[in-house]
């Protein structure tokens, strides 16, 4: 009676329902469930963290670009990080997760940092279970959850992709989540082309937003784009291939002719009309020539030959509209042997390929399925399902820019490359190593740091425990080690996972993956772009983790073979994930620690306090860097002089050499910054020469009073 008088049968049913509906799902998503819980208990950890040391998780003042840019927003100041000019160089996805988190900033200028923590472990977490889900259509439960612990739990991971603020949180998210929707796509029968249509066009909008969350993912995006929109032509993979090799060979040559810097810079344009003639003939030759028609009736001979002729015809094409273009004022000139060096690349990476296509496939049984670019009807509907949402955000993303900032693309991006052709910066020098074309830079933190960190760790240790006498180069001790672990790591999947190896690796697209970062790391990596950062290099993370789980779930196929019982395996498993466990948990403690000491719980605000106590109210600064300090500082304006931040107008002015005319008709008063850079570096110590008067040391940096029309 007194169920049925406070509790009515029809609400008994309901709630009945709901905790089996509830019980059902913990039961099927149990191990996402454990994901989320554990990511939201990291992030509340460190969200209520003292405040000095929650400030050791944003440990990169770029990430304060974005958040000063994020507050003027949503004060009403546009997009401007300084609130005088418009700045463009911040990714957009990212930038529109920030502005309604900092509308907190008028409040608590702590409280969206500590928003934003909850909300990168959200995105996190998502990458976690997409990431598992996808592994999990391909390779075995377990080898499923040790990839995606691979990714949630290494440090080096983490410290990039979940810490310090910057859009790789959003950029890691989009990235598995266009592969596994990409992963996920099967070919349908002899479906209507509207239908084909229609179904990739969501994959489409998730490929536009992978580009939005960081403008680089273009080349994963379109590499994906290949595999997806060729799938029912068996044609993909082959593809695939030559257009990485059509984009790449140039730039290569290029570097074989021309070391990346003042001189690469000088003649990039021509560098970059060779890339655009490369991918648009060379496909096109391939098919009219016959190169694939020899693929699909298999004569090798002929197909190699045709391969040859039609790279010779390009590079002959190319060389030709260089001529014109110099001739007729487009280009400064151009290196004669440019286009010789990409046919010599190209041919022997392309008949490499070709060679081992037709080992791979010439005793197939499906001569008659096989089909080349000629045949539209077999690829059309879904190029235009995949490419329409993105040519037309990326059309009216690229409008935007040009009329709101001046510029279609980020600023930032067009300073890099143009610090590269400076003699004399600290902003670094682009890579001078072949090395480096691969992802091995010589100098810094390159594409496979997750991978190489642990290998420098075990070189550290062993040259330790000799005495420091063992590595006299460690750079080419690094890459010994790295090139042998993954011969290793190969030889061993081939001889134990040889069945399952092909299906696992496209099954989890690592040819797109792989393709799109070696497309990536040469763009970066083969012209004159500087001070490349860890952020850069997700899509080689996702990429690292992918393989580890290959890797993985070879090792249980080989204590299969070797009759190991069951349950040592699943011990094994749940060892090794004690262990990540552990070691992210170790490291999160350590990173952000819950007890700051008596007397500095201030210590992140003494460099603002210090600046502010030397500035009066309503000063305009300049900072040759200034992210932390511009956010934090009251009554001030920081102006960014290393133009990351700063507007297209000042830019140009920049590489004119007049940039204090920028300087002048704004207003700026005081310049604070590394007394190095501003007094014997480029760009600023002919700016600044005559032009600044040095009042004080603040903080570490020197800080100048700016004599305007000097």
């Amino acid at each position: 009676m007194l169920k049925s008088q406070y509790f009515p049968a029809g609400t008994i049913c309901a709630s009945q329902h709901i905790g089996l509906t509830l019980n059902n799902f913990l039961r099927t998503h149990r191990f996402e469930a454990i994901i989320v819980l554990f990511v939201l208990i990291s992030s509340l950890y460190v969200a209520f963290a003292p405040a000095n040391n929650l400030m050791n998780w944003y440990s990169t003042d770029d990430a304060f670009y974005y958040f000063k840019t994020a507050q003027n927003v949503t004060e009403g100041r546009g997009l401007s990080f300084d609130g005088i000019g418009r700045s463009s160089g911040f990714h957009p996805l990212w930038m529109l997760v920030c502005i309604p988190v900092f509308t907190l900033a008028r409040f608590d200028l702590m409280l969206p940092l500590r928003v934003l923590v909850i909300v990168a472990g959200f995105f996190n977490a998502s990458t976690g279970i997409f990431l598992y889900r996808m592994a999990r259509r391909t390779i075995n439960e377990a080898s499923a959850i040790i990839t995606s612990l691979l990714w949630l739990l290494s440090p080096s991971i983490q410290g990039v992709t979940s810490r310090l603020g910057m859009e790789s949180t959003i950029s890691s998210f989009f990235i598995v989540f266009l592969l596994y929707k990409v992963s996920g796509y099967k070919v349908e029968g002899n479906l209507d082309w509207k239908i084909r249509i229609r179904q990739l066009l969501p994959i489409g909008l998730v490929a536009v937003l992978t580009i939005f969350s960081r403008l680089d993912n273009i080349f994963l995006v379109g590499m994906a784009g290949i595999w997806l929109v060729f799938q029912r032509t068996k044609f993909n993979g082959l593809l695939l291939a030559d257009l990485t090799f059509f984009y790449i060979a140039p730039i290569y040559a290029a570097f074989w002719r021309l070391k990346p810097g003042a001189e690469y810079y000088q003649y990039a344009t021509s560098v970059y009309v060779l890339i655009a003639i490369s991918m648009l003939v060379k496909p096109l030759l391939f098919e009219l020539l016959g190169v694939y028609r020899s693929r699909v009736d298999r004569k090798p001979f002929a197909m190699f030959l045709r391969v040859v002729v039609s790279l010779t015809l390009a590079d002959v094409l190319a060389f030709g509209v260089l001529m014109l273009l110099q001739s007729t004022g487009r280009i400064a000139g151009f290196p004669r042997m440019i286009p010789a060096a990409d046919l010599i690349i190209s041919t022997l990476f392309l008949l490499m390929v070709h060679s081992l296509d037709w080992l791979t496939h010439r005793r197939d049984d499906d001569k008659g399925k096989r089909t080349t670019l000629i045949d539209w009807k077999q690829w059309l509907p879904e190029g235009v399902g995949y490419g329409l949402p993105i040519a037309l955000l990326m059309g009216c993303y690229f409008l935007f820019n040009f009329f709101y900032f001046g510029t279609p693309s980020p600023v930032s991006g067009q300073i890099k490359q143009w610090w590269g052709s400076l003699p004399n910066t600290v902003y670094g020098r682009p890579n001078e190593v072949w090395e480096g074309l691969i992802g091995f830079p010589e100098n810094e933190r390159g594409p496979w740091n997750p991978l190489l960190s642990i290998i420098n760790t075990r070189i550290e240790d062993a040259a330790e425990a000799a005495g420091k006498t063992v590595f006299d180069n460690p750079y080419q001790t690094q890459m010994v080690f790295s090139w042998t672990l993954v011969g290793l790591a190969a030889a061993g999947l081939l001889f134990v996972y040889r069945k399952g190896l092909g299906k696992s690796v496209t099954g989890l697209l690592i040819p797109v993956s792989f393709t799109g970062c070696m497309c990536q790391i040469a763009s970066y990596m083969g012209t004159s772009y500087v001070n490349t950062r860890p952020w850069y290099w997700v899509q080689e993370m996702v990429l690292l983790v992918l393989c580890g789980g290959v890797l993985f779930d070879a090792f249980l196929a080989f204590l299969a073979r070797l009759k190991m019982p069951r349950n040592v395996q699943q011990t094994m498993v749940v060892c090794l994930s004690l262990f990540l466990f552990y070691v992210y948990a170790a490291d999160l403690i350590s990173f952000v620690p819950y007890y700051v000491k008596p007397g500095r719980e201030n210590l992140y605000l003494a460099g603002v306090v210090a600046v502010e106590k030397e500035t009066p109210p309503g000063a305009k600064i300049g900072s040759t860097g200034g992210g932390v300090v511009a956010y934090f500082i009251k009554d001030r304006t920081i102006i960014n002089l290393d133009g990351l931040m700063n507007s297209t107008e000042y830019f140009h002015l920049l590489k004119e050499g007049n940039a204090n005319q920028y300087m002048d008709k704004i207003g700026m008063e005081y310049l604070h910054g590394n007394k190095y850079m501003i007094t014997d570096s480029d760009p600023y110590m002919g700016l600044f020469k005559n032009r600044v008067e040095f009042i004080k040391d603040v903080w570490g940096s020197g800080l100048y009073r700016y004599l305007p029309g000097k």
